[in-house]
């Protein structure tokens, strides 16, 4: 384990949802990507019984607008922390310092990525071989405390990297994917709690029977031909799904005004297609479109009033180092 001094470094990455999200709760398959916007844990021994986590640089913590409301904004990472030491008969305390260049509450999955960085920078502290399925168990542990019923496909994808399908039957499989993916993602800088946008969709859903199940039927449709343009590299025709689970997720509640302008500006400046990614009501949306069109989608989206990203699928997934 190395002296006192002896620290471990985890990095994992961010996701982007490009077909499914809201749906999927209710069996349809979701699909995202692992993107190059990564977060990371440091971490050290400390005193026995001692778990401390700190994240100078990061506003508010790590992810505390998903805590509940006079707590401690790291005590989700803390429970999975400890659960980490039971797990593996571990009688030592932990000092671990945070840091990501994710946008947070914004529908990247930062929550899910500093859980899996904080896994990857303790197994490599300990010298853990961790699965691949039980950092998936351990991460879930934060992620439920902060989200309620989560689907599991952020840190799915943050662990594996690439691209995942996901429904609830099926549970998760990563998908071939050759082609280079280069997305635009545009920050509306609007943030929303993702425990309370799901249940806003959720509760449309249950009052809209018909709309509910004409969504869900076209979804499952959208997302089986969304996984064949992937594994043929066809960004056109997933472009064009995209534009049509977005007209979905406006018709059920999910966008907003913000998220709005900027997919029309990305789409106006030459984008095959364009969404909100993750649970919406805020937060940011991401859009595609042909190499030489990204300068002008990523300044389209500034003149909206958004913050763009030019990013790229990570096909790792977490790093120990």
């Amino acid at each position: 384990m190395g002296g006192e001094s002896a620290r471990s470094i985890g990095f994992a990455p961010a996701k982007a949802i490009l077909i499914g999200e809201h749906f999927v709760v209710s069996g349809a398959i979701a699909i995202a990507i692992a993107i190059n916007l990564y977060a990371k844990a440091s971490a050290a021994l400390a005193p026995r019984g001692s778990i401390s986590i700190s994240a100078p640089g990061l506003v508010d913590g790590a992810g505390p607008r998903g805590a509940r409301s006079g707590g401690d904004p790291f005590e989700p990472l803390a429970s999975m922390t400890r659960a980490f030491l039971e797990r593996y008969g571990i009688d030592q305390g932990v000092d671990i310092r945070l840091s990501s260049e994710i946008p947070l509450s914004a529908g990247l999955g930062s929550s899910a990525a500093i859980a899996v960085s904080i896994l990857a920078a303790l197994s490599g502290l300990f010298g853990i071989r961790l699965g691949r399925e039980e950092m998936f168990d351990l991460a879930f542990i934060s992620e439920r405390i902060l989200h309620g019923n989560p689907s599991g496909i952020d840190h799915a994808t943050s662990i594996y990297g690439g691209a995942i399908a996901y429904s609830p039957s099926m549970g998760f499989r990563r998908l071939s994917v050759d082609c280079d993916i280069t997305l635009i993602i545009g920050d509306t800088l609007r943030r929303r709690s993702t425990r309370e946008q799901v249940l806003k969709v959720q509760d449309f859903l249950k009052r809209n029977e018909g709309i509910a199940r004409e969504a869900f039927e076209r979804i499952r449709e959208i997302s089986e031909m969304a996984i064949s343009c992937l594994e043929k590299g066809d960004m056109r025709g997933l472009g064009a799904l995209m534009n049509e689970n977005q007209a979905l997720l406006s018709k059920v509640g999910a966008s907003s005004r913000e998220l709005d302008r900027l997919i029309g500006a990305a789409l106006e400046a030459g984008a095959f297609g364009a969404k909100l990614t993750g649970a919406g009501g805020g937060g940011c949306m991401i859009a595609i479109g042909p190499q030489e069109a990204l300068d002008g989608i990523e300044e389209s989206i500034r003149r909206a009033g958004g913050v763009p990203y030019r990013v790229r699928m990570d096909k790792v997934g977490y790093r120990v180092c």
